[in-house]
Order: structure tokens, then sequence, then C-alpha cells
């Protein structure tokens, strides 16, 4: 579909939809038919006629998307014996690593930006040892680590679920189970 053919298409919709409607959501309407405008490229022209109205563009329409370099942490990819690597982004990575993941999929830094607040984890390069590992370089948010969850055992002592042991007295903790078995 064209931007002529959409344009008209919406032009029928507004005929059909919003003729005759008051001035506040005349004027709601009319600032969303100006957004759309501008991101299908339209012409100020076009755009106005679109919107109804013979008044200018609103000011603003759309507002930028702010990263806090502090709440992101990025790997460059490389799978070592522990896996990747995460480190915290520092405003410079965190903007080099956006540029290039718009680049690498073929998508506006906005569109890029939306995504990482939304909680997606985004492929930005090819890890430096990519013909062996495959591995991928990712910008994510970061991740919150997950409390300690402590059980009173039997024997008495609190210690981490995964450490509990099943004794035949009951639950024991690894080194009242040592002495048990001693």
């Amino acid at each position: 579909m064209t931007t002529q053919e959409i344009f008209e298409k919406l032009m029928e919709y507004r005929e059909e939809q919003f003729l005759g409607m008051d001035g506040d959501s005349d004027g709601l309407f009319n600032s969303t038919m100006w957004d759309i405008a501008r991101l299908l490229g339209l012409s100020d022209d076009q755009a106005a006629q679109l919107a109804g109205d013979n008044n200018e563009a609103p000011a603003v329409t759309v507002t930028e998307i702010i990263l806090n370099p502090a709440e992101y942490e990025i790997t460059d990819g490389y799978v070592g014996r522990f896996g990747k690597t995460y480190k915290p982004a520092t405003a410079e990575t965190l903007v080099a690593a956006v540029a290039a993941a718009a680049q690498r999929s073929n998508q506006t830094e906005a569109a890029i930006k939306n995504m990482l607040v939304a909680g997606m984890a985004v492929e930005w390069c090819d890890s430096p040892n990519h013909y062996y590992d495959h591995g991928k370089g990712v910008i994510r948010y970061k991740r919150t680590p997950q409390p300690v969850q402590l059980v009173k055992c039997s024997c008495g002592h609190s210690v981490e679920k995964s450490q509990v042991m099943s004794a035949s007295m009951g639950t024991s903790c690894s080194d009242c189970y040592d002495r048990m078995s001693a």
C-alpha cells in the first residue's frame, strides 16, 4: 500500500467517524492525526488536511527515550569458561551499542530503545570468537539478584534451601549430617 493510498483510507475513516465531533475530541483527534501523518512522512499540507484543521502542527509530538546506563548491562558476546560475562553499561558503551543494534537489525534507535525499556534483550554485535562459539553481544536490563531463602532444619540450624539434607530424624544441615554419619 502506498503512502497516498494510506492517506486516502485515513481521510475516508476521518469522514466516517469524526465529522461533527465536539471541540475537545476533535482536538485530540487532530493531534493524533498530525502524529500519524509525520510517521508516514506526509507533507504538512496533507497532514493539515488529514487532521481537518488549518492550524500549524503541534510543537511536540514524540518524546525521545533516555536510557539510564546504570539500569543496563552489556556483553560483547564472548563465551568463556563460565558462559557470557555481562558488564555494567556506561553512557558511551550504551550509546554505541544501541546504534550498532539499530544498524544490525535495520531498525531505528528509538525502536531499539523501546525494546530495551520493555525488558527485551537486544543483540548488537557478534562475539570476537563468533566463528567458533556463534555468540552474540547483548544489551539487557540488569537482573535483580534473587534473595537467598533460608530454611530451619530439624537440627536447629538455618541454611539455604538448596543445602538442606534429608536425615533419618528429619532434615539436617551438611555439618550436622556429617557428624551423624561419622
